[in-house]
């Protein structure tokens, strides 16, 4: 398991607030108990879900008999994180296919850090260190987000439908290999899709990478369900014969009103009732203003950042002994100032506070 390493000690300058310091750096233990420096903490590619140290990935495509070197770096994506992408150098005279070095990592990685990609490249960039120029090999790998052009929902829309159904399986195939980090060969058709490791995150993201790229949105039930791979095909490729669907409106709900708890806030709320006038959930700040406090410019800032975000201005009332959300109409908020004394100096400080204007219920 491969972790951040912070460190701790009297002659380390700990992060504010805590009593140890975060390196940055990312280690592994052995069975021995010793410390092994694999990468960094910022160098970690977002997929879409999962975070993947490229060092790691790295380290699996050197251990190929074939591999004499390999890079990995993200392609940002639209909308769906990144795609992980290996950049490979084979040793001199010999040949390999993307599908093997796949097939490889898929068997010494977790599904979410095999590459969904692979390019066999004359060199891999590297700085004089020997550490790799990820920029550099981003830029070199950019186009492979492109691999699917804008017109392919028409080109498949124009073939025969039985020359249709049977390129639109090996699309889907191809998509559903890359969620779950395997090999278009090593799914069967004939199986749902669940059979094959697709789990509701991975369904989210094949669901948005066919959507993008054939304008279908599959419902979300089918992908997780008992329909076979070949039926989703048969169903995107009748489609394409229909308008592409609309891509799904940004929700925007209410700023006010009284709404049921969610099942975490429930717990928490549970929680409370067992110890009330508990501090376990309530955080305290406290920040000191050096120099002259413009109170009128705070107090309209707070009043935005309350109007913006309606969690600050939520009450939990109770109805008929159930609890509710309710997030109270926009108002003003005021402050309220004073100055107290410190005891043993001359200085003052002033104490600020806010609070809406009408009381809440």
């Amino acid at each position: 398991m491969t972790g951040e390493i912070v460190v701790s000690g009297h002659a380390v300058v700990n992060d504010l607030g805590s009593d140890r310091h975060r390196t940055g750096d990312l280690g592994s233990l052995d069975a021995h108990g010793r410390l092994t420096v694999v990468g960094r903490s910022r160098v970690l590619i977002d997929t879409g879900g999962h975070k993947v140290n490229p060092v790691e990935v790295e380290r699996v495509l050197a251990e190929h008999p074939l591999v004499a070197d390999a890079g990995v770096a993200g392609i940002a994506l639209p909308g769906r994180g990144a795609l992980l992408v290996a950049a490979v150098q084979l040793r001199d005279g010999t040949r390999a296919e993307p599908a093997d070095v796949l097939a490889h990592c898929a068997r010494h990685l977790p599904s979410h850090a095999v590459p969904q990609r692979v390019r066999m490249v004359a060199e891999v960039p590297r700085t004089r260190l020997g550490k790799v120029r990820r920029t550099a090999l981003a830029s070199l790998l950019a186009d492979e987000r492109g691999e699917v052009t804008a017109g392919e929902r028409e080109r498949l829309a124009a073939l025969p439908l039985d020359q249709r159904r049977a390129e639109v399986s090996n699309h889907l195939l191809l998509r559903m290999a890359e969620v779950v980090g395997t090999t278009p060969a090593a799914l069967d058709p004939g199986a749902p899709a669940r059979a094959a490791g697709v789990d509701s995150l991975a369904a989210v993201r094949l669901r948005m990478a066919v959507h993008r790229e054939l304008g279908v949105k599959l419902p979300l039930p089918s992908l997780l369900g008992p329909r076979t791979v070949m039926e989703l095909a048969d169903e995107l490729a009748e489609r394409l014969d229909g308008p592409a669907d609309d891509a799904d409106p940004v929700p925007h709900g209410p700023v006010e009103g009284e709404f049921p708890l969610a099942p975490n806030q429930m717990s928490l709320w549970h929680a409370e009732q067992l110890d009330l006038g508990g501090s376990a959930y309530v955080v305290a700040v406290a920040a000191r203003l050096t120099g002259g406090c413009d109170t009128e410019a705070l107090r309209r800032a707070w009043t935005t950042l309350a109007h913006r975000h309606p969690v600050l201005r939520t009450t939990f009332p109770l109805r008929e002994g159930i609890p509710s959300n309710r997030w109270p109409p926009r108002r003003r908020w005021t402050s309220q100032s004073c100055r107290c004394h410190r005891p043993g100096t001359a200085r003052t400080a002033r104490i600020w506070s806010v609070r809406r204007s009408s009381p809440s219920t």
